[in-house]
């Protein structure tokens, strides 16, 4: 065997590798498509940052948490100082009524949580 095969072989499983990582996050488009579970609580809604830690959602004045973690449509940690304007966003509130996690969200994610949350209401409503 010569000292190229060895490398050759290490080339192709550092792609392979990266394919897959590729695949598991949704880039790379074709590759693989990448949903994101979101926790049952979090609640739909439209989030403006202003000066951290106050925030608008849903027009009414909210805090973040400190440690807020924003999460983008590539579920990649965004500080606040980089959402701008207002967002399409699911929130989970903390103990005290603070936003402690956020994911900026597409319209077709916003449109699937605003269904589902209007569904629980439903089915609470009817207990």
């Amino acid at each position: 065997m010569t000292p190229a095969a060895p490398m050759s072989r290490l080339r192709r499983r550092l792609a392979a590798a990266v394919l897959a990582t590729l695949a598991a996050t949704g880039a790379g488009g074709a590759l693989g498509q990448f949903a994101r579970t979101l926790p049952e609580g979090a609640e739909a809604g439209r989030l403006r940052i202003g000066v951290f830690p106050v925030a608008s959602l849903d027009g009414r004045e909210v805090l973040l948490g400190p440690g807020t973690r924003i999460y983008d449509e590539n579920n990649m940690i965004r500080p606040p100082a980089m959402v701008e304007g207002e967002r399409k966003v699911a929130y989970v509130r903390g103990q005290i009524g603070e936003v402690v996690q956020v994911w900026l969200l597409s319209d077709a994610e916003f449109r699937e949580l605003s269904r589902r949350n209007a569904a629980a209401r439903r089915a609470a409503q009817q207990r």
